[in-house]
């Protein structure tokens, strides 16, 4: 089971963000950013005067259901890179990949390239990973000059940097009320002046 991306319309996205991988919110949900990250970039979104999600609501649900063609939703990698997603779940609704226990390496150890992994198998499966997200990324569009392109976590700024974006914008991810942290602030304030000017 892959949870798909969300874009609604490549020729007038303007604001993308990118993220890991679905959790078990999204597998349950069937859609990518749903559960309490999903609550949050609401709220976030909603206190740029940007949108006017209903309270609880995820973004994901939101984006799905509105189809508002100034937004996008990509994930890395389509199916759970965090090992423990998998044991939520049957194997016939979700089974985990045969290279789980590398990419689960991978995901808590994204800053390393793939040439410098000591393990071939573990630096096979990132390339193989970043190809794909590579693929994915431009069977969207290929045109990115003017998007704001939001990377939300390390793992996705890191894959963003391997297909040719050397700076993306960075935010920690929004799982785990990283958002409300006091160390984060100042990069959702950012965050919230970058959407308010590209919106």
């Amino acid at each position: 089971m892959c949870i798909e991306n969300v874009v609604p319309n490549h020729e007038r996205t303007r604001v993308v963000f990118v993220l890991e991988s679905p959790y078990r919110a999204e597998v349950e949900s069937g859609y990518p950013l749903a559960g309490a990250s999903g609550v949050e970039v609401s709220r976030v979104l909603n206190e740029t005067g940007a949108t006017k999600i209903p309270s609880g609501i995820p973004f994901g649900q939101y984006l799905t259901e509105s189809k508002d063609d100034r937004f996008a939703i990509i994930n890395c990698s389509s199916k759970p890179m965090d090992k423990k997603t998998y044991s939520y779940f049957p194997p016939d609704k979700i089974s985990a990949p045969s290279d789980i226990d590398s990419i689960a390496f991978i995901r808590r150890n994204p800053w390393v390239a793939p040439k410098r992994r000591k393990s071939k198998t573990i630096s096979d499966c990132q390339e193989s990973l970043i190809k794909q997200f590579g693929l994915t990324w431009s069977s969207i569009d290929s045109n990115t000059e003017g998007l704001l392109i939001i990377a939300c976590g390390r793992l996705s700024q890191g894959f963003l940097e391997s297909i040719g974006f050397k700076k993306p914008f960075y935010v920690p991810h929004p799982s785990r009320n990283q958002w409300r942290y006091r160390n984060n602030k100042s990069h959702v304030a950012r965050l919230k002046r970058k959407i308010s000017r590209k919106l």
